[in-house]
Parts: C-alpha cells; sequence; structure tokens
C-alpha cells in the first residue's frame, strides 16, 4: 500500500484518505431512448421517449473518508430572499391588523438567514482551504481503522477542527 506504517497497531497497510475516497464512491449514468407508436380505431399516434438517471453509490468507509464539505451559501441567500418576499407580500395584503408587524418579523428572519449565509461565505474562504489541506496529509490504515495527520500543519497555520 505504501511504505509507511500505522502508529497505532503498526502494519503497513495504510493509504491516503483521499484514495480509500475515491475508491470507494462510484457514479452510474444511464440514458435510454425510444420511438414507439399505438394503433387504435381513430389512427395511428407515434411517439419518442428519453429518459435519464444517475446515482452514487458510496461504501461506508468511503463516506468515513470524505473530504470537508463548504457550507450552503447559495442557499441561504435564495432562502433569506424567499422569506423577504413572502414578508413583503404580507405587509401588501390586508391578512390581519398586524401586517407591518409580520413584516418585521419577517424582514428580522431574513436579515437572521442572511448574515447565516454571509458568515458561511466567509468560512468557506477562510477555514475551508486549511481543512482540505489537513484532508490532503491524512491517511488511515485498513487493519485498524486509525486515521491521523502524516505532516504536521505549516508554521502559521491554524490547527484544523
Amino acid at each position: 500500500m505504501s511504505g509507511m506504517t500505522c502508529p497505532a497497531c503498526q502494519t503497513g497497510k495504510v493509504m491516503r484518505q483521499r484514495m480509500v475516497h475515491d475508491a470507494g464512491t462510484s457514479t452510474t449514468t444511464t440514458t435510454t431512448t425510444g420511438v414507439g407508436g399505438v394503433v387504435d380505431g381513430g389512427g395511428v399516434a407515434p411517439g419518442v421517449f428519453a429518459a435519464s438517471s444517475s446515482g452514487q453509490q458510496q461504501s461506508t468507509l468511503a463516506k468515513k473518508c470524505a473530504p470537508p464539505e463548504k457550507g450552503p451559501t447559495f442557499g441561504l441567500v435564495v432562502l433569506s430572499l424567499i422569506v423577504l418576499f413572502i414578508a413583503f407580500w404580507l405587509a401588501g395584503s390586508d391578512i390581519g391588523p398586524f401586517k407591518w408587524g409580520t413584516f418585521g418579523i419577517g424582514a428580522a428572519i431574513a436579515a437572521f438567514v442572511f448574515a447565516a449565509a454571509v458568515n458561511c461565505f466567509v468560512e468557506n474562504r477562510t477555514k475551508h482551504p486549511v481543512l482540505l489541506a489537513a484532508y490532503e496529509r491524512k491517511w488511515i490504515c485498513m487493519a485498524c481503522g486509525h486515521a491521523w495527520e502524516r505532516d504536521p500543519p505549516l508554521p502559521g497555520t491554524p490547527p484544523p477542527r
């Protein structure tokens, strides 16, 4: 497997976590097309169809060795815009006597979700590269399951969380 040994059990059955993840993940895509027709008392009805499907299969070990994911910045921005739109819609309609109070609550929720999106964006720009660099140094023992970082982080690099 490699020229190094596991620090926990001293076997040589070790692999980079990225290799384990890539080896245990497979993606399939299938496309089907066809032509058909129906003949009945009213005449002929020809038809063409197309379908496609895709999927991903992953082993439990591959999931354990997955790289760090980025936060859902785009989804949070869209959610905040949807909440703000609903707040404007409710304020513009004649639903209840507290329409501006409803708008204020909706705007506050939208601002909170948008602030979460900004925080997620900042973390994606600052913390994710550090986590990804640490992930690239991670190894796993195929005998005992022990995972570790092979090389220490560079000076001045904050430790991964």
